[in-house]
C-alpha cells in the first residue's frame, strides 16, 4: 500500500534582525548592565574588559568600540545610574510639600533596597579616587536635595543651606549603608520619619549659620515647627 507524503515541516521561525540602531542600542544596555554588575562588588581595577564582555555575550571589542575604554563604560555605567535615580525622584506634583518629600525619600530608599549591591559600593567608597565618578554621583544627590529645599520655599543656593543640605545629603548616604548592611533594622516607613527628622536638622542647623534665614514657614511645611 503506498505511504502517504508527509507535509514538510516549516523550518523554525528566526527571531526578528533588529536594525542596526536598535542593535547598538541593545550592546549598550547590555554592556552597561553587565559592568554595573561586576563594579558593585569588586574595585574598578580588578574587573578585566573581557569579563564584562563575557556576561554581556558579546565581543570584547565592543567595549572599545562603543565606550573608548574601560573607564569609559565605568562612568556610563554611573551615569545610567544617576538617570534612574533622576527618574525614581520625579514625584508627581500633586500633594502638598510634605507628602512629596516623603515621597521622593521612600522612592530613594525603595531603589537602595532594590540595588543593594550597587548602593552599598557608591557609599562604601566603591568610586575610588576618580574625581569624574565621585561627580556623576554627588550631582544626583545634591539635585535631590535642592529639589527638596525648592518644595519648601527656600533657595538651596543659600550659603549655609547649601552647606547643610550637602551634610543632609552625607547623612542619608551613612543611613542608608546602616540599613542595608544591616538587615534592614529598621522599617521603611520608620526609617522616612527619621529622615524627614533630619531634613529639620537641616534647616535649623543652617538658620543658626545665618540667623537671618527664615526657615519656619519650612518646617511648618514638614509639619516640624
Amino acid at each position: 500500500m503506498p505511504t502517504k507524503p508527509t507535509k514538510p515541516t516549516k523550518p523554525p521561525a528566526r527571531p526578528p534582525v533588529l536594525p542596526r540602531k536598535a542593535q547598538a542600542d541593545a550592546t549598550r544596555r547590555r554592556l552597561i548592565a553587565a559592568a554595573l554588575e561586576a563594579f558593585a562588588t569588586r574595585s574598578f581595577d580588578t574587573v578585566a574588559v573581557h569579563e564584562i564582555a563575557d556576561a554581556a555575550a558579546v565581543a570584547h571589542g565592543l567595549v572599545f568600540h562603543y565606550f573608548g575604554s574601560k573607564r569609559g563604560l565605568y562612568l556610563e555605567a554611573l551615569r545610567d545610574v544617576a538617570r534612574q535615580l533622576a527618574d525614581v525622584h520625579a514625584v508627581p506634583a500633586a500633594d502638598a510639600p510634605a507628602v512629596r518629600i516623603r515621597a521622593l525619600l521612600k522612592r530613594h530608599m525603595g531603589f537602595m533596597r532594590r540595588h543593594r549591591k550597587i548602593a552599598l559600593h557608591l557609599f562604601r567608597g566603591g568610586l575610588g579616587t576618580d574625581p569624574e565618578a565621585w561627580q556623576i554621583i554627588d550631582e544626583a544627590r545634591q539635585r535631590a536635595t535642592a529639589w527638596i529645599a525648592v518644595e519648601l520655599g527656600l533657595d538651596p543656593g543659600h550659603r549655609a543651606l547649601r552647606l547643610m543640605l550637602r551634610a543632609l545629603a552625607g547623612a542619608i548616604d551613612e543611613a542608608t549603608v546602616h540599613w542595608l548592611a544591616h538587615s534592614r533594622s529598621a522599617g521603611l516607613d520608620s526609617l522616612i520619619d527619621a529622615l524627614i527628622e533630619m531634613v529639620a536638622a537641616a534647616l535649623r542647623g543652617a538658620a543658626r549659620l545665618d540667623p537671618t534665614l527664615d526657615v519656619g514657614g519650612a518646617l511648618r511645611a514638614l509639619g516640624m515647627d
